[in-house]
């Protein structure tokens, strides 16, 4: 299905196949006509569909009836793109023949970064150290709210939104005093590996957790760092739930995971988050591989 959805959006992907390929598709419909085309075709997308499938798990989070396989050298056999190539795809949300998810795919590809092979290394620097020190300082709040609802969780992403904006701005700012993010719409701009350093000064991410969602690049589970986001709990295509990485060296063994990154250096994170039953911030277990996604939105120095 996926290879029939990019056939149907080659002009869009147009960019990113390099010019000998078309002459050999063109070569394959002289020569052998659609069907020969067809059967040729296969080999060509072949990885573009894998690539494909893994934009979607990235900004969409886990899917059942499709896995990301990531290949060795993924992004490194062609020139890696400035711009998400697939974000011109379109569907008609009328045409019943395009699932539900492609559709919520396209959608989100116009504003999600283009994701490279999933980081292996661990995040430094004055931003990372910023965001896990604001957020474990909300976890010595102990005030509860009589139950959670989805004004807690706009007010939470919120939060989050306002500690990686400070964290952003702490290299240049020289501290990490809190500043309240601009009264703006938000993007995921800043937040993509090949993004010029100097767009990265300042991050001011979108206001709801499912668009947060959308941003950064995604992080290999054994190098889960400060700063970095964790999302989970996907309903429909959309993360409903989201947290910020922290060091959590005071409680060894207890709400955290344990791993050892292609630099040999063991870390130990937990999440931080609101409590959905409570409302109190406080420390989690960062959820399982296959029903969560992690995302980089900072920079390392």
């Amino acid at each position: 299905m996926v290879f029939r959805l990019l056939l149907l959006n080659l002009p869009a992907l147009a960019r990113t196949i390099p010019k000998t390929v078309w002459i050999a598709v063109t070569c394959l419909l002289v020569c052998c006509g659609p069907t020969g085309l067809l059967l040729g075709f296969v080999g060509v997308t072949a990885s573009q569909s894998a690539d494909f499938v893994c934009q979607c798990d990235a900004a969409l989070g886990p899917d059942k009836t499709s896995t990301c396989q990531q290949e060795n050298g993924r992004n490194h056999s062609r020139q890696i793109p400035t711009a998400n190539p697939y974000a011109e795809l379109s569907f008609s949300p009328t045409d019943d023949h395009v699932p539900d998810r492609a559709k919520a795919c396209a959608q989100a590809m116009r504003n999600a970064p283009y994701q490279l092979a999933p980081i292996n290394t661990l995040a430094v620097g004055r931003s990372a150290d910023c965001a896990n020190r604001l957020a474990l300082e909300l976890t010595r709040r102990t005030t509860a709210t009589a139950h959670a609802s989805d004004s807690d969780s706009a007010q939470w992403a919120a939060t989050l939104r306002d500690i990686i904006h400070t964290a952003s701005l702490a290299p240049l700012l020289g501290s990490c005093e809190q500043v309240s993010s601009p009264h703006i719409q938000g993007s995921c701009a800043g937040t993509s590996a090949t993004a010029p350093i100097t767009s990265r000064r300042s991050i001011a991410l979108p206001a709801t957790v499912k668009d947060q969602a959308l941003c950064g690049q995604i992080v290999d589970p054994c190098a889960v760092s400060p700063g970095d986001l964790v999302f989970w709990a996907f309903e429909n295509d959309e993360a409903t739930r989201v947290g910020i990485a922290v060091r959590d060296d005071s409680r060894p063994g207890r709400n955290s995971t344990t791993c050892e990154s292609s630099e040999s250096t063991t870390v130990q994170v937990a999440v931080v988050s609101f409590d959905i039953t409570t409302g109190i911030t406080r420390l989690f277990a960062i959820p399982p591989s296959v029903e969560s996604r992690i995302k980089r939105v900072l920079p390392s120095e």
